[in-house]
């Protein structure tokens, strides 16, 4: 399931399966909030280099 289309996704998941189940561990709410911040760092990040 997905590996055959994407090998290097899944083998970044199995590498990194510690650190997602971590993740995965944490609320809804604070899994949302972890995952909207990455967006607005990024804008803020090129908004610096412009």
């Amino acid at each position: 399931m997905g590996g055959q289309k994407y090998p290097h996704i899944l083998q970044s998941w199995l590498n990194n399966w510690n650190e997602l189940a971590t993740f995965f561990k944490y609320p809804k709410f604070i899994q949302t909030l972890i995952y909207t911040t990455n967006p607005i760092e990024s804008l803020n990040a090129n908004i610096k280099k412009k």
